[in-house]
């Protein structure tokens, strides 16, 4: 693969992901690597509503960096695929831990770290992967990380929505996460 052709990139169990842009697949670079060749992935038959692999992050149980890190890949359409382990080479450590539908995101760098959790910034607000693989969508979007301002993004991303630079980021020190 190119590297011209890879957006978002995430670091997990010690390897670098990416995401091959306009597609369903994620590469992956050998332990403690930062280039060389890389592995492709596929998560397209994962994608049961369609789509393009547009996200991808890590979420820790504990808020730590352990062994209850998981991958999250999240499609265009709002699905969250979830992996567990670290070498996708060996089935002995690496399975699918479920799928899991979300609305749709909203731009390529839709997703944030808050804690161990990852939000993700949809067009029915800033959901918590957490929450959502607890209970599902519609408890997700109940608890929503910004279930007091929701009515302003659906808002915003319904007269914005179709234009570029969306994006979200974490101010560490004011703990505050803003969305462009």
């Amino acid at each position: 693969v190119s590297s011209a052709d890879l957006i978002n990139v995430a670091s997990h169990k010690q390897r670098l992901w990416f995401i091959e842009k306009a597609s369903t697949n994620a590469w992956y670079l050998g332990t403690s690597s930062i280039s060389g060749a890389a592995t492709k992935f596929t998560l397209g038959d994962k994608f049961r509503r369609g789509g393009k692999l547009q996200l991808i992050g890590t979420l820790s149980q504990d808020s730590g960096d352990g062994l209850d890190d998981v991958l999250c890949f999240v499609s265009s359409n709002g699905e969250v695929v979830v992996y567990q382990g670290g070498n996708p080479d060996d089935p002995n450590d690496w399975s699918l831990v479920g799928v899991y539908r979300a609305g749709a995101p909203i731009g390529n760098r839709a997703l944030i770290r808050v804690g161990g959790d990852l939000g993700i910034l949809t067009e029915r607000g800033i959901i918590s992967v957490q929450q959502l693989m607890q209970g599902g969508v519609a408890t997700a979007e109940r608890q929503a990380i910004t279930d007091k301002i929701d009515p302003g993004i659906i808002d915003a991303f319904k007269t914005y929505g179709t234009n570029t630079g969306w994006e979200m980021v974490v101010h560490e020190r004011t703990r505050q996460a803003l969305v462009n």
